[in-house]
């Protein structure tokens, strides 16, 4: 049981340190993101105390700039580089868009370089400052979806250790190999979203949500969660799907995909839009009945 601190920016707090040996006390492994801008020494012992530290790194110089906004990819490094020299197990996260995902594979390798032992493949979210029209023209193109089975395989191949956050899992029901095997994927606890069942976000203020990239519900404590109206409805999403979920052999693992995007894209009820089996299912075109009514020898359409 896993307890993730993410951001904003964590080593901005004077007790992260604490609240890691806090979670140890309760038998949870705490794990943290940093953007490593900043990491002063009293920030470094704090980020010791956790079983894994996360720097993000979209990528190196421009392609950073072009997710973040400037480039802290030699930050970011650099943090790598100390962590390690300190002992910390160090991954990395990256968030990937259509601007850098053919630079990924030099991203990864410079993480490794610096140290980095795993990494964390994220999907670009419509989420916070996100949450634009420009969105559209930074999420990952269809052909780029369709090759992200293959660069898995690539990372893979290079003797990295890869995970996925759950919403990118729809992308694997491309490949036909994944596609007839998703018990596999099952086994090594590659799933789909989780919200409010097996996955729970909560605020600095203590607020709950069932994803960190949503906003908070209106229960107050994880106990008055388990009955949220809003919680509840996350659970229900992924229980009726609609074609071509409900036929599909990813259902058990996908569960609908990412209810986020979906808000967003679709703006109603059903699966990821951006799911490729979902996308090519919306391009099949209606077909039209034609009425055909006989009168003597001639046809009336």
């Amino acid at each position: 049981f896993t307890v993730a601190f993410g951001g904003g920016e964590p080593t901005l707090r004077r007790d992260l340190g604490e609240l890691a040996d806090f979670a140890r006390s309760l038998g949870i492994t705490p794990v943290v993101t940093t953007s490593g801008l900043g990491l002063s020494e009293p920030k470094l012992e704090a980020l010791g105390r956790f079983e894994q530290v996360n720097v993000s790194l979209d990528g190196v110089g421009d392609d950073y700039a072009r997710v973040r906004g400037f480039d802290g990819s030699v930050a970011a490094l650099d943090a790598m580089r100390t962590l390690t020299a300190r002992g910390v197990r160090v991954g990395v996260n990256l968030v990937m868009t259509r601007d850098t995902f053919g630079a990924i594979r030099e991203t990864v390798h410079a993480a490794t370089e610096a140290g980095a032992k795993e990494v964390q493949l994220l999907r670009y979210k419509p989420a916070g400052r996100a949450a634009l029209a420009d969105y559209f023209e930074r999420r990952l193109s269809r052909e780029q979806v369709l090759a992200f089975p293959d660069l898995l395989r690539a990372l893979h191949h290079a003797g990295l250790s890869v995970r996925i956050d759950c919403s990118l899992v729809p992308y694997l029901s491309s490949d036909a190999d994944l596609y007839s095997r998703p018990q596999d994927l099952e086994r090594l606890g590659i799933l789909g979203c989780e919200a409010g069942e097996a996955l729970l976000a909560v605020r600095n203020d203590g607020k709950v949500s069932g994803c960190s990239f949503t906003a908070a519900s209106g229960a107050t404590t994880i106990a008055e969660s388990f009955d949220d109206v809003s919680l509840e409805e996350w659970r229900a999403q992924r229980k009726s799907p609609e074609e071509p979920c409900a036929s599909c052999n990813f259902r058990t693992i996908c569960k609908g995909g990412c209810a986020v995007v979906r808000g967003f894209v679709a703006r109603s009820p059903g699966p990821d839009p951006e799911c490729p089996r979902v996308a090519a299912h919306a391009d099949v075109p209606r077909r039209k009945r034609l009425v055909v009514l006989s009168e003597g020898a001639g046809t009336l359409r």
